[in-house]
């Protein structure tokens, strides 16, 4: 559960090494979200954006073919009661995210 006027924020960094079923596995996240009633997600890598083509346009948060590229964008979007879920293979990087907002909001 999350606080009245909060959201529930999906952070997620693309699937490496999938071969060919890598388009279909990031667009399979889909249902997921949905399901778990998350309001906002951010994609990040070449391969989200398979997700981020058939999301909703009510849950697109921001798009970066780098994780990097998603700070700014969710350091503007974070409320107060935001629970964020942040998930991503290592070679996605968002591991750097998740430094940032350790130091962000210390």
């Amino acid at each position: 559960p999350v606080p009245n006027n909060s959201r529930r924020i999906a952070v997620l960094g693309h699937m490496l090494e999938l071969g060919d079923i890598t388009a279909h596995a990031h667009m399979e996240l889909l249902e997921p979200l949905q399901s778990a009633g998350v309001d906002l997600v951010f994609c990040a890598g070449k391969h989200m954006q398979y997700l981020w083509e058939i999301l909703p346009s009510n849950m697109r948060g921001f798009y970066s073919e780098t994780a990097a590229g998603l700070e700014r964008a969710l350091f503007e979007n974070f409320r107060g009661g935001d629970v964020v879920l942040l998930k991503g293979s290592n070679g996605s990087k968002i591991w750097q995210i998740v430094e940032s907002l350790k130091t962000h909001f210390q």
